[in-house]
């Protein structure tokens, strides 16, 4: 009898040692998700395709100053383009490209069409704005 209340005791105890380990490494785990989420920016690159140098740099300046973004200026020696493009690389990244373009119109006063990337497209970032020559709102 006293040996099955000690095998008792200790099943007792495995299970509660258990479920303190599943707890401590679940809640570590929450947190370091949550960390992980505050510090992910999303990768803008700015190409200049027809725009001029001092427009390539405030659009630089007036994102880096948003603190989920990670910008560069990068460098394409495609032909220039009419219409300024913001694409985005995956679908999930549309709601912040639209809210790039927003940044865009409202900070530098540029219109541009968002979309997302295809094949062809450059995809070095999250997000990719191809700086045209025309910063007005496109034809209907």
């Amino acid at each position: 009898m006293v040996q099955y209340v000690i095998l008792a005791t200790k099943i007792i105890f495995w299970i509660g040692f258990c479920w303190i380990q599943i707890l401590t490494i679940s809640s570590s785990h929450a947190e370091k998700i949550k960390t992980e989420k505050r510090t992910t920016k999303i990768s803008v690159e700015i190409i200049n395709r027809g725009s001029t140098a001092d427009v390539v740099k405030n659009v630089a300046r007036i994102l880096a100053s948003r603190e989920n973004l990670k910008v560069k200026i990068g460098q394409d020696k495609g032909s220039d383009i009419e219409q300024t493009i913001v694409f985005f690389r995956e679908e999930q990244l549309r709601t912040k490209a639209e809210e790039v373009n927003q940044i865009l119109k409202q900070e530098a006063q540029i219109y541009a069409e968002v979309r997302a990337a295809q094949a062809s497209d450059k995809k070095s970032a999250d997000i990719v704005i191809m700086l045209g020559k025309n910063k007005e709102a496109p034809p209907n």
